[in-house]
């Protein structure tokens, strides 16, 4: 998937919207260091978005976890509670996939 994204076209929503592949692939490198990704502005000027990899028992990422909030500075703050539920996502994965 991550290939696909970086061969086609970026469009921009706002001044803050990744246009290019290099400041794409940047950006992945950053949210795979972090832990989660914060795109305050990027498609629409008062919004932020935040992300957080859901993975199954093998640790391979097979979904995410996201809310869209004010985008006041505060984004971050949400980060803690979308981890918890993305653990607790996993473990459902992982009790589903030992019982099957």
């Amino acid at each position: 998937m991550q290939e696909r994204a970086v061969c086609t076209p970026l469009d921009r929503y706002t001044d803050r919207t990744i246009t290019s592949h290099e400041a794409l692939g940047a950006m992945l490198v950053q949210v795979r260091r972090q832990g989660y990704a914060l795109l305050p502005g990027h498609v629409h000027e008062d919004a932020a978005g935040v992300a957080v990899p859901v993975r199954n028992g093998l640790q391979e990422v097979v979904a995410a976890l996201s809310v869209i909030v004010p985008n006041d500075g505060r984004a971050t703050a949400q980060v803690p509670a979308l981890m918890a539920a993305a653990r607790g996502v996993t473990r459902s994965l992982c009790q589903v996939h030992v019982s099957a």
